[in-house]
């Protein structure tokens, strides 16, 4: 996911906006999370309030938090709630704007990754647990494995490949959550600045 800051700064005004509307255009063209800043915005005009419109709504286009506001004034705020149908992420400083963003959608990256491998590699969810340790049936030769953990496992007896999720009403504790090792979450900020 490719992140960026823009820095706005001084008036806020049609010429302005419009600049941000063809970065945001740049910028949609492959998935990405904008954050704008607006600590060093002296004035707002009214002829701004269609590009951020735009803005808003091209970015919820692509999919949920994409956008997030840091250091917005309260008035400007509630007028771009009012422009559009759902929840405006507005944060006090650039690194609570940085946070959300990065933490929603790393969390959006796992669940990703993890239902691709459901997808890949077929499902066993049957099991019988004993202490720390589930005892499964191979899908393809039907071969009793014992597993430690959730997740993509391979047969030692038949090679076949199989993801594996224990269901909550089998087991009689919930299974722990394993962060996913085979996907790297690496975030780059690119910046920049409009005035």
């Amino acid at each position: 996911m490719k992140y960026t800051v823009i820095n706005l700064a001084g008036i806020l005004n049609s010429n302005l906006s419009e600049s941000l509307r063809s970065q945001v255009d740049k910028i949609s063209i492959e998935p990405s999370c904008l954050l704008i800043d607006f600590s060093k915005v002296t004035k707002l005009e009214d002829s701004a309030f269609a590009s951020f419109k735009y803005v808003l709504q091209k970015m919820n286009s692509l999919g949920a938090n994409r956008i997030a506001f840091s250091s917005i004034n309260p008035e400007f705020q509630i007028k771009l709630a009012r422009l559009v149908d759902f929840e405006i992420n507005s944060f006090p400083d650039k690194y609570s704007a940085k946070s959300f963003l990065e933490e929603f959608h790393s969390k959006t990256k796992k669940f990703e990754a993890l239902s691709s491998l459901e997808n890949k590699y077929q499902k066993v969810s049957e099991f019988i647990k004993k202490g720390d340790i589930f005892y499964i049936n191979c899908p393809n030769c039907s071969i009793k494995l014992r597993i430690r953990s959730s997740g993509n496992h391979a047969c030692p007896s038949c090679k076949s490949r199989f993801f594996f999720q224990p269901t909550l009403s089998q087991g009689d504790s919930k299974p722990t959550e394993e962060p996913v090792s085979s996907v790297a979450f690496g975030t780059e900020y690119k910046m920049l600045n409009l005035d």
